[in-house]
């Protein structure tokens, strides 16, 4: 008996960690100079930071993240809008959202702000929440300002919506 558990539990676990992680590709302006700059990943989550090349953390203009939850596929995209909304609202002066759009496994939103009520520090982001097969993706891109230029949303809602899922 004891065999077949230890069995049992190993084919679960082969199959559970053998699932093949979904793959978003999102493709960066090329004026942007975006390279990734810092990445932390485990089974569960994968995180990506991406900079313009010759900028840091402390000076940058714009910052491209990506966050990817293995196995999340069963989140609600609109538990995670409404955290990130309700969180935002809560720490920031003047904040504003703006939906972008809404589909069944999408969702383009906007969060602006005059600063953030710590540090004063001035940032504005885009939100794009998809989910694969598998694996659910936050991919958010942010200025260092109190809104979001007209051009700038345009141009990275169309990023957002001509990203696809790749084998």
């Amino acid at each position: 008996m004891k065999k077949l558990v230890t069995i049992t539990f190993l084919l679960i676990s082969v199959f559970v960690f053998a699932q093949k992680a979904d793959s978003l590709l999102v493709v960066f302006p090329a004026k942007y100079n975006l390279e990734l700059k810092g990445k932390q990943q485990n089974q569960l989550q994968e995180f990506s930071e991406y900079l313009p090349k010759n900028e840091t953390f402390e000076n940058y203009s714009i910052i491209a993240t990506k966050l990817v939850i293995r196995n999340g596929k069963s989140i609600p995209l609109e538990l995670f809008r409404d955290k990130v909304v309700e969180d935002t609202k809560k720490d920031t002066k003047n904040f504003k959202y703006t939906e972008l759009k809404s589909t069944e496994n999408a969702l383009i939103f906007k969060c602006e702000s005059d600063y953030y009520i710590k540090g004063r520090d001035k940032e504005s982001q885009i939100y794009f929440l998809t989910k694969g097969k598998n694996d659910f993706f936050i991919n958010i891109v942010a200025l260092k300002q109190s809104s979001l230029p007209k051009e700038f949303v345009d141009e990275w809602y169309k990023v957002y919506n001509e990203s696809k899922f790749v084998e």
